[in-house]
């Protein structure tokens, strides 16, 4: 289950982040997250990415070695990387 962090902007209005930690042989192993204007929107999200990596084999897609995130492609709905 991910965790949902509510933060006040100094405009006044609020911003939900929703965070995903993955952890394999105790260690942290995948960390996503994004922020939205709602928290609602944030739950969606934090349900649909669980599910997807609830997929055989999507964690260790996405638990490389030696590869930096932002170098892998997205699929085509944004929200898990797909490795080449």
């Amino acid at each position: 289950m991910g965790t949902i962090m509510a933060r006040q902007k100094k405009d006044g209005a609020k911003s939900f982040t929703a965070v995903i930690r993955k952890k394999k042989g105790g260690k942290i192993v995948l960390t996503l997250s994004d922020t939205f204007s709602s928290r609602q929107a944030a739950e969606r999200w934090m349900k649909k990415t669980e599910r997807d990596l609830k997929d055989k084999g999507a964690l260790d897609r996405l638990c490389c070695t030696n590869r930096v995130m932002a170098e892998v492609p997205l699929s085509p709905d944004g929200l898990i990387p797909r490795l080449p």
